[in-house]
């Protein structure tokens, strides 16, 4: 059986692995035009790939969390929290790159539909890395 503290490291870690999944997918979407076709797939497969297995282990790994303590303390008020908190960063993130955007459009002609996908990501992204950080993904493991 898993301790709580093993099973808050592997949740950081899956979160971490959905994060930068994600940016390598959708970075590989944006790259459409840049990068020849055939790679652009292959490295938007391997990125979609690790961010949907990612979120598959994250819902076992809250199922099989042993017993209604286990996710008690995976769930607990730090924890909700820190979703708080990313989830307010990564909105903010989004504004930011919105308000950079809006300014850019005044000098450079941008296309509505790369603007928004730049906009997501950078929201999902933000907060997706944020909550790890905050779980503490780089605090050292005694």
């Amino acid at each position: 059986m898993e301790t709580a503290e093993a099973l808050a490291r592997r949740r950081r870690w899956l979160v971490l692995a959905a994060a930068m999944g994600f940016l390598i997918w959708q970075g590989s979407l944006a790259l459409r035009g840049v990068l020849e076709a055939k790679m652009l797939l292959a490295i938007g497969l391997i990125g979609a790939g690790t961010f949907f297995a990612s979120l598959v282990q994250s819902v076992r790994l809250g199922r099989s969390a042993q017993g209604r303590k286990a996710r008690r303390v995976l769930n607990d008020e730090l924890a909700q929290r820190n979703r708080l908190v990313a989830l307010a960063t990564g909105f903010w993130a989004m504004l930011v790159v919105s308000a950079i955007i809006f300014a850019a459009a005044e000098l450079f002609r941008l296309n509505a539909g790369a603007a928004a996908h730049v906009i997501l990501t950078t929201g999902v992204v933000t907060a997706l890395v944020r909550f790890a950080l905050l779980e503490g993904l780089l605090e050292p493991d005694v």
